[in-house]
């Protein structure tokens, strides 16, 4: 009872966050101009309108990707959480269903067209599954709590007199 006790007020501790994996293509706009940042625009207008109507999105972002490191990928950036990512692109991604494919996303690296792969929701391990971590917890803290009483008693039941 004391472990299911401890277990209920801890379970945000074990909490495993939603977590999204996801692909995108980079239309970089980093040193350009705003004629450039135009053309780069449609360009990515384009991407997006060949993905959304069936285009290989792997296939695209290895041709068009502007990510050096995940266009060899496919543009896969793995799985992530919140907070990991810049706030456009994180707020677009978490607003998506898998399968979808974004419009443009634009933020302070240039223009993203993303795809959304898979979405692992909220977890919560079973109580069997924390178990030896919370017997833990609570014989650390059983400890301390014992520690510390015998300290207090020490000092009433050793004062010396003059």
């Amino acid at each position: 009872k004391e472990l299911r006790d401890a277990y209920s007020g801890a379970i945000d501790n074990f909490r495993t966050p939603d977590q999204v994996h996801a692909r995108h293509i980079l239309i970089s706009t980093a040193d350009k101009s705003d004629a450039d940042k135009k053309t780069l625009l449609a360009k990515a207008e384009d991407i997006a309108k060949q993905a959304k109507n069936g285009g290989n999105f792997i296939e695209l972002a290895k041709k068009n990707s502007d990510d050096t490191g995940n266009a060899p990928n496919g543009g896969d950036l793995g799985t992530f959480g919140r907070g990991q990512m810049v706030p456009e692109f994180e707020n677009a991604v978490f607003a998506m269903k898998p399968g979808d494919v974004s419009g443009v996303v634009t933020t302070q690296f240039g223009y993203h067209i993303i795809k959304l792969e898979d979405v692992r929701a909220t977890a919560f391990p079973a109580f069997d599954d924390v178990k030896g971590q919370l017997m833990q917890r609570q014989s650390q803290m059983k400890w301390a709590k014992y520690m510390d009483d015998v300290k207090k008693r020490a000092k009433t039941d050793f004062k010396f007199q003059e």
